[in-house]
């Protein structure tokens, strides 16, 4: 009576089945296969929207596939003569990578890419930085914008995946793991949508900011150094940790709002290489100071290394030159690729001698005395 009874009922998976159509079926239901996963999150992340301010939608026209980092003055420098070069990317289509980052070619025109503006206002709003960069508030403040805009399209349309196809992954599991995986899914979706929470709080002060055209709240810490970096990248980051590896915020403290730093990659005036680090400095920043204070303190080598140890291990959209890449020994190779596999710390970065930049200039507007 009790199986029959338990049978009858809601299946625990919510799929609004009967217990014993779904998880407590005797048919052998096939697994979703790893490239059909792949598939399902590609489709969920070409939603077209334009993340302008709302302001401005009623002068959209088409979606476009926009560049989080500008094709022609930044990536095309370091793209092979056919207009390719590397990215390290999570593809549990391939069965062989068991879901590990792997190396992958890619073109310059699906570098960076995301449907998340239209293309009057991608080009219209992004211009001053998909020209050359000199660091003035302006673009700073672009830079960051379109950097915050990419991470919420990518983390609203990965709860959309969340919500609406990873519930399915679980037919085919036995029933240990199928009741394992629910409260993991459980878990991630609430944790998007904390994210979601912050990066719409930070969004809606730039829009407001972009509105006004005020740009005198960023703050930004920049190294200048003496080349095209041959690694390409631009990233928000909830600053957790110092570079002495001292904790600096909870994140598991979901009563508060936390603000994010924008970490950069990319040519500078040209001919340079920049590594920017910046932010709006209208929500709480104590972290964000504390962290740029304990760096500026590093060796000029080792501020590099920590900035690489960064990239690869909280970046999920990194680009690299295949020639610097093939140049690399087997070993920095398994050490970068890695590196996904880690939270962040600064131990270690040692390893991380794979880079031949040198700093040339230190330019910021923050006071870096320690308060």
């Amino acid at each position: 009576m009790g199986k029959g009874n338990t049978a009858n009922k809601p299946c625990w998976c919510g799929s609004g089945k009967k217990y014993k159509k779904c998880h407590g079926s005797n048919i052998q239901i096939n697994k979703v296969k790893p490239s059909n996963m792949d598939l399902d999150l590609q489709k969920e992340l070409k939603k077209d929207v334009c993340y302008a301010p709302h302001e401005y939608h009623t002068e959209c026209d088409s979606i476009m596939s926009a560049h989080s980092i500008s094709k022609s003055k930044h990536l095309k420098l370091i793209a092979n003569e056919k207009g390719y070069l590397y990215e390290l990317k999570i593809n549990s289509g391939i069965s062989h990578t068991h879901g590990k980052r792997i190396v992958n070619k890619i073109s310059i025109k699906k570098s960076s890419t995301f449907y998340g503006f239209c293309s009057k206002h991608d080009k219209e709003l992004f211009e001053p930085i998909d020209n050359e960069f000199i660091l003035d508030n302006k673009q700073i403040f672009l830079n960051l914008y379109r950097t915050i805009s990419k991470e919420l399209y990518k983390k609203k349309n990965i709860l959309n995946h969340q919500i609406n196809n990873m519930p399915g992954y679980s037919i085919g599991l036995d029933s240990l793991h199928a009741q394992v995986y629910k409260p993991y899914l459980e878990k991630m979706t609430y944790f998007t949508k904390i994210a979601i929470r912050d990066l719409e709080s930070l969004k809606h002060k730039l829009d407001l900011e972009l509105i006004e055209k005020s740009f005198s709240k960023m703050k930004y810490y920049a190294l200048i150094i003496n080349k095209i970096p041959e690694i390409m990248n631009t990233f928000p980051w909830n600053v957790t940790i110092d570079v002495k590896n001292n904790k600096l915020i909870d994140i598991h403290d979901i009563s508060k709002i936390y603000n994010f730093m924008t970490v950069s990659s990319f040519v500078y005036q040209s001919d340079k290489g920049i590594i920017l680090f910046s932010w709006l400095d209208e929500l709480d920043s104590d972290e964000c100071f504390e962290f740029i204070r304990e760096f500026n303190k590093l060796s000029h080598i080792d501020k590099v290394k920590a900035f690489l140890k960064l990239s690869f291990v909280e970046n999920e959209d990194i680009y690299f030159s295949q020639e610097w890449w093939d140049n690399l020994t087997d070993n920095q190779k398994e050490t970068l690729i890695n590196l996904i596999n880690e939270t962040i710390n600064f131990n270690n970065c040692e390893q991380l001698d794979v880079v031949n930049w040198k700093i040339i200039e230190i330019k910021h507007n923050i006071n870096l005395e320690i308060i």
